[in-house]
């Protein structure tokens, strides 16, 4: 068996795409973004008198920023059926 690695290959031969699911990803991320304003704007009101607030804001920054990340990059990537050219005999 031939080992092949992932990239241009594999996208071709393997590689399926899925715009719905893709669109939804994106979708889905936008509106959990525009609902999450209001939450963090509230947040951000108490955590001028309370530091336990302070630290839910920064979870809710960096959960925003993960959302973002991984909602609007992982439907890009269903859309357009792109892998990640990761070379695996390197890592060893």
């Amino acid at each position: 068996s031939s080992v092949h690695e992932p990239g241009v290959w594999w996208t071709e031969n393997r590689g399926v795409k899925n715009p719905i699911f893709g669109w939804w990803s994106i979708i889905f991320a936008a509106v959990c973004e525009i609902l999450y304003v209001p939450c963090v704007f509230a947040i951000y009101i108490e955590a001028r008198r309370l530091s336990c607030y302070r630290i839910m804001l920064w979870l809710a920054v960096v959960d925003m920023l993960a959302l973002v990340s991984m909602s609007f990059l992982f439907g890009e990537s269903q859309i357009y059926s792109e892998t990640i050219p990761i070379n695996l005999q390197e890592s060893r």
